[in-house]
């Protein structure tokens, strides 16, 4: 690889957001975002986020000082600056600040129906709805301060299963809310996501968690073939 770190657009890494706040073209950019993620050298500590219905885009987070301890001081400046700042007139596209299950997080609101705001964390990836109480417009500059966290990614050599209830749910079961290790094999910066293999490392062997996958769904897809019909 030419260079040990890579940037990207926080605006395409956020997950189960709508596509307008998917955005990759520079002009949707807000002014008030900040510079875009560093990646960190070829291999990676992750935090699994979010699985989105698909092997092809999982959510996650960098572990380490410079990514979830520098987050994790940063949400406690916007405590800070929820504590602090008046309640405004809410409007889409607006990054604020949110009190969600009295957690502080970034938050940028896709839309506002019948007094409901829906919105998506950017250093999580996950979106929720609000009622207005509970968000607050963040300082353009203190959002500036840190990148946005959550990126997405697909897993290498799965594509062809990608969207199978079985795969799914194995990738649930073997990642979601754990740490792994990433290792990028697609630095492709005109795909939609870059492309890694997981690795556990938490139990006495260390799994391959895309070839994991993909053993067991040959085993259900064994059995489903040997199975009487009707079973």
């Amino acid at each position: 690889m030419e260079d040990s770190h890579r940037k990207i657009n926080g605006h395409t890494e956020w997950s189960n957001a709508t596509d307008a706040a998917c955005a990759n073209k520079e002009e949707d950019m807000d002014t008030s975002d900040p510079e875009p993620l560093t990646l960190p050298t070829e291999t990676w500590e992750v935090y699994i986020i979010w699985v989105n219905g698909s092997t092809n885009s999982v959510t996650l987070r960098f572990v380490g000082d410079a990514y979830s301890d520098q987050l994790s001081q940063f949400e406690d400046l916007l405590h800070h600056e929820f504590t602090k700042k008046k309640f405004e007139h809410l409007t889409t596209g607006m990054m604020c600040v949110a009190d969600y299950e009295g957690r502080f997080n970034r938050a940028k609101i896709l839309s506002i129906e019948d007094g409901k705001v829906n919105c998506v964390f950017p250093d999580h990836g996950d979106s929720v709805t609000l009622t207005p109480e509970h968000i607050k417009r963040l300082d353009p500059e203190v959002n500036r301060r840190l990148p946005y966290q959550a990126i997405q990614v697909s897993l290498y050599g799965l594509q062809d299963i990608a969207h199978t209830t079985t795969a799914i749910t194995a990738l649930r079961n073997l990642t979601l809310g754990k740490t792994c290790i990433a290792v990028p094999v697609n630095w492709d910066e005109n795909a939609s996501f870059l492309s890694v293999v997981l690795f556990d490392i938490t139990g006495d062997r260390v799994i391959n968690i895309n070839e994991e996958i993909h053993v067991r769904y040959n085993v259900v897809k064994r059995r489903s073939t040997i199975s009487p019909r009707g079973l």
